[in-house]
């Protein structure tokens, strides 16, 4: 299936069907951003396949400064955590 602005269009038209009642807030700031975000259909196919396999090595890598942000959730959140991660 080729991605297109319109195939896109029509997903977030289905995401809203679908999910909207639950996360409408979520929704809204991906219409309110739409301009932003698709600006990505500007490119070619393999322009966008290629960077998104860029994009998806950085996804094995660990996050920089993990732990802090864990132990300040941690504070923050207290027993949020709780039975999602062994801490």
């Amino acid at each position: 299936m080729r991605v297109t602005l319109s195939a896109a269009e029509s997903a977030l038209d289905d995401l809203e069907a679908k999910w909207g009642d639950k996360y409408p807030i979520v929704i809204q700031s991906w219409r309110n951003k739409w301009a932003t975000l698709s600006a990505y259909f500007k490119d070619p196919d393999y322009v966008m396949y290629a960077g998104m396999l860029k994009a998806t090595e950085r996804w094995s890598h660990p996050v920089q400064n993990w732990n802090l942000t864990l132990s300040q959730l941690t504070i923050h959140f207290e027993g949020r955590l709780d039975g999602h991660i062994d801490l």
